[in-house]
């Protein structure tokens, strides 16, 4: 019966967006309970010693304002130190994060951490792979300037026990090989982790814009392309010093894209909380 109520309503929400991607609204859900799931993307930026209005002291405010007011239920962080995956959720204890230091040090180095609502979502496995020729250890791949990891998450949602995989990943900003090459490690990855064949999110800094070769031949649909309510935003803002570009990603396979957002506002005064903006989408799933 949800899966027939799931499917009625998902065909409203398509014949009520068919004529205007951008200028119809569906009501936000609020709970995996109703068949929907949001998920965000958001780099946070690192603790790069920026000071007054951009530094972390400052903009950390605005992000838990965020947070509480979006409410993903799965997020993807890009170049957040561990320090700052602590912060997030010391001020948001209703969230859970698994994150690594991509250097594997113990230190409060860059992660990729996938952050989770803990009481709509268990986690059930977790790992992380380098994008490099040799994934299994740390390690800088082919062209690029950094290390670059990709932390991946199974999830359960407790009230359906609908599973899906999600994967995040932050690709280097100076290897053009680097980053083809990673993201098909990336896609040969997830066809060898998800032996279920369950739903799959993949979220990051592509540090590439849409139109791009290496995009090429994805197994994998943009949410801000395909929700019948979307933007055209760019993501990467700088804090304001350039027009922003589309680099940030929300990829998803097995799951129905309703609503893309790119937040662009600000938070509790903060006019950047970063020099990205979040994305977030959400997603209709049968059960």
């Amino acid at each position: 019966m949800k899966s027939i109520l799931l499917n009625i309503l998902l065909s409203a929400v398509f014949l009520l967006c068919s004529c205007s991607k951008a200028s119809q609204e569906i009501p936000e859900p609020t709970t995996p309970s109703q068949g929907f799931l949001s998920v965000m993307s958001f780099n946070v930026r690192y603790l790069a010693g920026d000071t007054g209005a951009h530094s972390w002291a400052n903009r950390q405010k605005g992000i838990y304002e965020m947070l509480a007011d979006k409410k993903p239920m799965v997020m993807g962080v890009q170049e957040a130190y561990v320090s700052q995956v602590n912060d997030i959720l010391e001020a948001l204890p209703q969230y859970k994060a698994y994150a690594i230091a991509r250097d594997g040090s113990s230190g409060s180095n860059e992660t990729c951490g996938v952050f989770y609502l803990k009481d709509s979502i268990v986690l059930k496995n977790i790992g992380n792979f380098w994008l490099s020729e040799n994934p299994s250890r740390v390690s800088m791949g082919w062209d690029a300037a950094c290390i670059r990891i990709c932390t991946w998450a199974l999830f359960k949602i407790k009230t359906s026990g609908q599973m899906f995989y999600h994967f995040n990943t932050h690709l280097d900003h100076v290897g053009t090989i680097a980053r083809r090459e990673g993201l098909r490690l990336i896609w040969s990855k997830i066809e060898e982790i998800n032996k279920e064949g369950y739903p799959v999110f993949i979220t990051g800094d592509f540090n590439t814009e849409p139109q791009d070769a290496i995009f090429e031949g994805s197994p994998y649909v943009s949410a801000r392309d395909e929700a019948p309510v979307t933007d055209n935003k760019g993501t990467y803002n700088a804090f304001g010093a350039n027009d922003p570009s589309v680099i940030d990603f929300i990829f998803y396979k097995g799951m129905i894209p309703l609503t893309f957002e790119t937040v662009t506002e600000g938070y509790a005064g903060v006019e950047y909380i970063s020099d990205h903006y979040p994305i977030i989408s959400t997603f209709g799933y049968q059960y």
